[in-house]
């Protein structure tokens, strides 16, 4: 058996001004707690990318200890090893000497003997005339 309801027309819910509010309210809330979440963690971010920073730059500089540190152990070899290098090291780096060897050390001039040329007023001239 089928029953007759009363078929009535649905009609869309009336927005008060108050509803409205309501929801704006809302919207303004959301967007101050997103706003204040941001603002908590863009001081860490901003650490955070400093340290990361600070982290390649103290990379860098354990790099190049690394290739001095190298350079030195080959040196260190090289002076234990080979005798032909730690005499040119000895002269060059402490200036020592072989027995009977003459040691001609030349000082390149000092910038305050060389004195500069003097610079001639220039002569200024009028206008030539060509005939």
């Amino acid at each position: 058996m089928i029953a007759n309801f009363p078929v009535e027309e649905y009609e869309p819910p009336t927005v008060t001004i108050w509803q409205r509010i309501n929801r704006l309210l809302w919207v303004v809330i959301v967007l101050t707690v997103v706003g204040l979440v941001i603002a908590a963690f863009l001081p860490e971010l901003q650490k955070q990318r400093d340290e990361r920073r600070k982290t390649d730059e103290l990379q860098q500089s354990i790099d190049q200890q690394k290739v001095i540190n190298r350079h030195l152990k080959n040196q260190e070899n090289w002076l234990q090893n080979d005798p032909d290098y730690l005499a040119i090291f000895a002269r060059d780096k402490r200036n020592m000497m072989k027995e009977g060897e003459s040691i001609l050390v030349i000082d390149p001039p000092k910038a305050a003997a060389i004195q500069p040329e003097p610079v001639l007023p220039s002569v200024e001239r009028g206008p030539s005339r060509k005939r």
